[in-house]
Formats: C-alpha cells, structure tokens, sequence
C-alpha cells in the first residue's frame, strides 16, 4: 500500500530489558503528533509507530526473527535501545536486535539520509548474576562497534529519555520533512498558518513565559539561584520549539533579551542554518541589561551551534563556530563552559 503523504514509520528494536522505554517512545511520538496536527495540520504530518508486537502475527519460518523481518512493513525512522540484554542469538545474528539494526544498518549504507537512532542506558544495575554480566558484555562490544560506524547516545534514566528522543525525533522529522533544508520556510508559508485558536494559544502561552522571565529578571536572588530558575524556564521554551519555530525572523530582529532567549531555544530543538550567524553574534554580545544576561545568552547560544553540529557539517557550520570563538575571545565576559560548548561543536563538525 502507497504511504500517506508525510506519514513516517518509525521501527523501535530492543531486547525485553527496556520495556519502560518502549512505552516512552510510544508516549513521545504521539505527543509530537499531538503537536505536529495542531500547528501543521494542512500538511497532515504524523508519525506510525511500528513494533514487532503490534505489527506481527504467528507464522513459521526459519526462526522466529525471520518471521517478524518477513511482516514489519517498510519504515522511515529506526530507533534502537539497549541497556544491559543483549538478546537471543538467531541463526545469522547475536540477537534479534541485532539483525533488526544490521537491516537497518544496511539501508542507510544505500541511504545516508535513512536516520537510525540508537539509545544505551546507563541506568545502575544492582548486584548482576553471572548470565546478565555475560548479556552486558555483549551489548558492550555491540555499542563499541556502533560507535565506530556513527554516533550513540547515552541516557542516564527515563526522564532524560524522554528528553533526548523528543528533541532528535523532531530534528529528525525536520530534516525528513525538507530534505535537509530549513522547517521554518514551509511552516511559516501562509498556506500552512496556525488556525486562529491555535495562534492565540501560543500566543498566551509566550505572554505567560515573558511574565515569568520579567519575575525572575526582577528578584534580587543571587546569580546561581537566577541562572537555575532562567534554566527552568528555558526548558519550558524549548517544549515550544515546534509553535516558536515559524516565528523566529520576528523574535531574531527583536531587541529583547527574553525574545532572543526564545528564538535560541527553539533552535536548540530545531536548527536553522540560516540563523547559525546570528547564533555566533549572540556570544559575546554585550547586552544592555548588564553581563548576566550576556552571559546565559552566548552560553545557549554556543549550546545551539553544539547541538547542530551533530547534524551539519561543512562551512555551514564551522564557520558561524569559529566567528563565535572569535566573538568569545573579543568579550569580556569569558565563561568557560561557553568555550567548551564550542570546541566541542568544532570538532564534531569536523567528524
């Protein structure tokens, strides 16, 4: 059957030690479609999950991984996890895991755009018995001979799953959705314009966030408590990057501090190559609500351009990196983690 336009499959594979987050992916991926209907909806993006739990039915084959290979449907988006289970050898892999992402792995050696995603946690395991020091082994050498052939990510427990899925499944979205192009040309296109009730909601919700940053802009706490609550908030920014994205050439020209905040977080989610620039110029910018706000500006500034360096590669990226170093050099304000954001950012674009 012909795919739906914009409809994306998305293929999860995983040993049985990470249930939970099976249930986060399925969790994740339908608040992004939750999102995606009420801001996009003309263009009728969604996201399909599909797992072989949901999508097989009994059958005989050579084993039983041939038979679930045999009915998953072709998908858009791999997302693989593991945690300390490698899984049960079939007859030409280690595990069923295994053969599901060589699957993949193949496709994206024909495809370098096919996006596979694989996730290992970290969570802390509890007196191990000897069978699951064995299983652990294995997922070690696994995840060591993935990192040859790309980038994994590490996750420390659920809430940080969440966190990191949401933000690559969207970047992801975006970049399928473009073809490697900017998001904010389609979304901001009259044709795909937020609905007048959807607009006003996120216009409710920006007014509800510029009244907490003028709260917190206006206490006398200290500046470790400042920097912890203006981080607080910009988390809650960031949640919004999917409705702030098509308002970003308004929020970039804007002289308030709490709209440029803005404008940075929702490019964290979501990069915009056009705006790797004006990222570089927030370092360093003096602002004229004095150096503290100079300095939570270029350090999420220089976070952005990290971010995007795991994706973008070339001058695009690099170059808008190294005028934030200069920038950095020229300031006065000289934070150190904004130096190490950006070298790491040179040296992932280099990658």
């Amino acid at each position: 059957m012909e795919r739906k336009m914009n409809e994306f499959k998305v293929f999860v594979a995983s040993p049985s030690d990470v249930s939970d987050e099976r249930v986060i992916i399925s969790k994740v991926i339908a608040d992004i479609n939750f999102i995606l209907s009420a801001i996009v909806q003309e263009r009728k993006i969604v996201l399909d999950l599909i797992q072989w739990d949901t999508h097989t039915v009994p059958g005989l084959g050579i084993d039983a991984q041939k038979v679930i290979n045999e009915q998953i449907p072709k998908y858009d988006i791999f997302i693989g996890v593991m945690w300390k289970r490698f899984g049960t050898p079939t007859t030409t892999s280690g595990s069923g895991t295994e053969e599901e992402f060589l699957i993949a792995y193949n496709t994206c050696k024909t495809n370098s755009k096919f996006p596979v995603l694989f996730y290992f946690s970290q969570k802390h395991i509890s007196y191990p018995t000897s069978e699951e020091i064995k299983q652990l082994r294995k997922v070690l050498k696994f995840k060591e001979e993935l990192s040859r052939k790309g980038l994994v990510w590490d996750y420390m427990g659920p809430d940080e799953f969440v966190e990191i899925l949401r933000r690559h499944l969207v970047m992801t979205v975006s970049k399928l959705i473009n073809n490697a192009k900017d998001i904010i040309r389609n979304v901001s296109a009259p044709e795909n314009a937020l609905t007048k009730n959807d607009l006003e909601l996120v216009q409710q919700r920006v007014f509800e966030l510029r009244e907490e940053f003028t709260t917190i802009h206006n206490s006398k706490d200290t500046q470790s408590v400042e920097r912890a609550k203006l981080s607080a908030l910009e988390s809650k920014m960031r949640s919004m990057a999917l409705d702030v994205v098509s308002m970003l050439q308004q929020l970039v020209t804007s002289d308030s501090i709490f709209d440029r905040l803005l404008a940075i977080s929702a490019m964290k989610e979501i990069p915009q190559s056009q705006y790797f620039e004006w990222l570089a110029n927030r370092v360093g910018s003096s602002s004229r609500y004095g150096p503290r706000d100079t300095s939570f500006i270029s350090l999420n500034a220089s976070i952005a351009l990290l971010i995007a360096s795991h994706t973008f590669k070339g001058d695009l990226i690099l170059a808008p990196i190294n005028i934030a170093l200069e920038n950095f050099n020229n300031s006065t304000y000289k934070d150190p983690n904004i130096l190490l954001a950006l070298s790491e950012a040179k040296r992932k674009a280099f990658e």
